[in-house]
């Protein structure tokens, strides 16, 4: 009887300070509240110069930027990146999107071009 109670006595203020330091980052917004979108788009320049990635479901982002090899017009791309608060792009109806992954897409059962960088002997 007298461990359990030594054991408690030990946990018992170190289970505080965690309980404190939880509410402390819950309450200082270090939760992940970003909000993430992945999906198959296609790239259209639009009349201003400027390239937008039209999903598969209608909806248009505009990405912060785009990577010269997707800056192509009728582009297939897989995308997945981060919206940032504050809703529509200035002057346009698509939704800013910071891209963080971007790269040609290719259909299931389709074959892919593939340039191998290193020959093996």
């Amino acid at each position: 009887m007298k461990k359990k109670k030594n054991m408690l006595r030990r946990t018992a203020p170190l289970l505080a300070v965690a309980l404190v330091l939880a509410a402390g980052l819950l309450a200082g917004g270090c939760t992940d509240t970003e909000h993430t979108v992945e999906g198959v788009g296609t790239v259209v320049r639009t009349d201003d110069g400027t390239y937008v990635i039209r999903a598969e479901n209608g909806t248009c982002y505009a990405p912060f930027s785009l990577n010269d090899e997707c800056r192509v017009d009728g582009t297939v791309v897989y995308f997945r990146g981060v919206l940032p608060d504050g809703g529509r792009a200035p002057g346009s109806s698509c939704i800013p999107i910071e891209i963080r992954d971007i790269g040609t897409y290719v259909p299931p059962g389709e074959n892919a071009t593939i340039t191998l960088e290193k020959v093996w002997p």
